[in-house]
């Protein structure tokens, strides 16, 4: 792509440079607009200069933005005081800065598509590439367009602070609401608030703990109360989740539904449960891999397409990213782990990531995990808004009760940790509140 024929307005750029010299409030309508958009390179130095005066505080005018060009050396370059004064003279209104700055935004988009188009197509000819790594290349080059294109992420004070008051009217109002979407679990959802949009919970735990059974548990739990959730399963397939689902839905015993031994008494719990899970706003991928990249179409199409509020990815460590090697997984699972934070923010979900222990926590007399068993997992913890551990005591310990289980919350960044007992129904694959039904 040769800069003659690359997509750009030179007057769309310099009328958004005026309308704000014109009129400085304007560049309120314009926190999408970044330097790097302008393709006139010494526009993009006046942006720049504007954006930095701003941030100080100080007035922007054709006098502010010169001393502020002469200071980093481009004002001569740039032709001086005049040039600057003539965008502004030549600018029709200050009224449209927002259609000009969307103009500059989407031409700047579209030439770093063009580019990523010319780099796909060199990885797609190069025989050397293997075929994976030039599928990885295209994801992440369209992918990094995609997430830094997320405009709108600016808000007001007024904005921040009438949405607060009306969550807390409608919460005083209704004393059993949590800000979040509700885990089921009412001591869970009264030290939690329930998952919030843009968080990431990690539900972590030593194989047979029940980590997939919970992060199931909330998103059936949720999709009954109208917030549909999207189910990313790397370990499990369709035949394994759906009959986990029903069994959990009905109370009947797993094994009779893995193996259709249905008593006749079941027949009409076995049937409810599949008429009532039918109609639920779910949506499940079975993928035999998935990058950030793969994860993040899906759920864009997933939020466009069925208005998902609940992501859940079970397993995280079962996820890969391109460009690294052997030798480099913990690098390669925080760069994961950043990025599912990302896409949380971006698309306003509440991200649950089910996650695999190490084996450190066996070796203790007190198997319950600690938040360093996540430490071969890179910044699982660091990235995560909350980390649950569920956990079965009988599990390891013939004497224990087994109908009895924790909720560990190891982390909570908003709020406070504690312990939460819940009771465990191994043959539904479910856990319920202390003394009462889910």
């Amino acid at each position: 792509m040769t800069d003659d024929f690359a997509p750009h307005s030179v007057e769309a750029e310099g009328a958004v440079l005026g309308a704000v010299l014109i009129n400085p409030e304007a560049l309120y309508d314009l926190p999408f607009l970044r330097p790097e958009h302008f393709f006139i390179e010494r526009y993009g130095w006046v942006w720049k200069a504007i954006l930095r005066l701003q941030e100080r505080g100080d007035p922007i005018d054709v006098l502010t933005v010169s001393n502020e060009l002469q200071a980093t050396g481009h004002l001569d370059e740039f032709g001086g005081m005049a040039a600057i004064s003539e965008i502004a003279r030549t600018t029709p209104t200050a009224l449209n800065a927002d259609g000009y700055g969307h103009i500059v935004e989407r031409l700047a988009v579209r030439r770093r598509l063009l580019r990523a188009s010319e780099k796909i197509a060199r990885l797609a000819h190069s025989d050397e590439t293997e075929l994976d790594d030039v599928l990885g290349g295209a994801e992440a080059a369209l992918f990094e367009i995609t997430r830094e294109r997320q405009n709108g992420t600016a808000a007001g004070v007024r904005d921040l602070v009438s949405e607060h008051y009306d969550r807390t009217v409608e919460m005083m109002r209704n004393p059993n609401a949590t800000p979040g979407y509700p885990t089921g679990w009412a001591d869970l959802d009264r030290l939690l608030g329930g998952l919030l949009p843009g968080t990431v919970t990690v539900i972590a735990a030593r194989p047979g703990m029940g980590k997939t059974v919970m992060a199931e548990n909330i998103v059936r739990h949720n999709a009954k109360l109208g917030n549909a959730g999207g189910f990313v399963s790397l370990e499990m397939n369709g035949e394994e989740m759906t009959s986990r689902m029903i069994a959990a839905e009905s109370g009947l015993d797993l094994n009779r539904v893995r193996q259709a031994r249905l008593a006749q008494r079941d027949i009409d719990r076995y049937q409810d449960a599949v008429t009532r899970l039918a109609q639920l706003p779910l949506v499940f991928d079975f993928p035999a891999r998935v990058t950030p990249q793969t994860l993040h179409s899906t759920a864009q199409r997933w939020v466009f397409d069925h208005d998902i509020r609940l992501l859940v990815i079970d397993y995280v460590q079962l996820m890969s990213a391109p460009g690294f090697k052997g030798g480099e997984r913990v690098q390669e699972v925080s760069y994961i782990t950043r990025h599912l934070k990302l896409l949380a923010k971006e698309f306003k979900l509440a991200v649950i990531e089910v996650a695999q222990l190490n084996r450190e926590c066996e070796s203790r007399h007190d198997k319950r995990p600690l938040l360093s068993d996540l430490k071969e997992s890179g910044s699982l913890e660091q990235d995560a808004d909350v980390v649950i551990f569920p956990y079965r005591d009988a599990y390891y310990n013939d004497e224990a009760d087994e109908g009895r289980a924790e909720f560990n919350v190891a982390k909570h960044r908003n709020g406070p940790t504690g312990m939460v007992e819940v009771g465990w129904q191994g043959t539904a694959v479910r856990f319920v509140n202390a003394m009462r039904e889910l």
